[in-house]
C-alpha cells in the first residue's frame, strides 16, 4: 500500500517538475516571439495562460509536498494521494495544453521537449489509475465520511 500512495505523491511531483520547466521555457518564448510587431507576451490571453499555468503548479507543490509530509509522519494519506493522482494528471494535462498552445507550432516539433510533455502528462490521466477511478476514491471517501474537509 505505501508504494502505491508513493508513486501517486511521485507523480505530484514529476508534474511539477516538468510544469516547471516547460513554464520557464514558454515565459522565455512569449518574450522572444513577435507577433504583429509586438512580444506574444504583451497579449493578454498569453499572460492569463501563464499565470493559470503557474497556479496550478504552485497549489500542485504545496499539495503534494504537505501530504508527502503526512506520509512521512505515518499519517493515512490514501485519499488524498489519489487526490494528487488525479490532480497531477488533470491540471497537468491542462497546463501543458496552455504551454502548447502558447508555443504554437512548433511545440509540436519533435525537437522539443514540449511535444513530449505533451503526450506524459496525457499518459498521466491514466496511467497509475485513470481520473475517473480517483473520482470514485474520493467520492467514496466524502460519502462514508473518511475524510474531513472542514478546517
Amino acid at each position: 500500500q505505501w508504494l502505491v500512495h508513493h508513486d501517486r505523491l511521485l507523480r505530484g511531483s514529476m508534474a511539477t517538475g516538468i510544469l516547471s520547466r516547460a513554464l520557464e521555457m514558454a515565459i522565455e518564448w512569449a518574450k522572444q516571439r513577435i507577433t504583429y510587431g509586438r512580444p506574444i507576451a504583451d497579449r493578454q490571453a498569453i499572460q492569463w495562460m501563464l499565470t493559470d499555468v503557474y497556479m496550478d503548479i504552485m497549489a500542485l507543490r504545496s499539495f503534494t509536498r504537505e501530504t508527502a509530509a503526512r506520509a512521512d509522519n505515518g499519517e493515512d494519506v490514501r485519499v488524498e494521494a489519489s487526490m494528487i493522482k488525479y490532480c497531477a494528471g488533470e491540471w497537468g494535462w491542462r497546463s501543458i495544453d496552455k504551454i502548447m498552445q502558447i508555443f504554437g507550432g512548433i511545440g509540436e516539433s519533435l525537437d522539443m521537449p514540449i511535444s513530449h510533455w505533451y503526450l506524459l502528462m496525457r499518459h498521466a490521466r491514466i496511467g497509475g489509475g485513470t481520473s475517473e477511478i480517483h473520482k470514485f476514491v474520493m467520492a467514496r471517501a466524502l460519502l462514508n465520511g473518511s475524510v474531513s474537509f472542514q478546517g
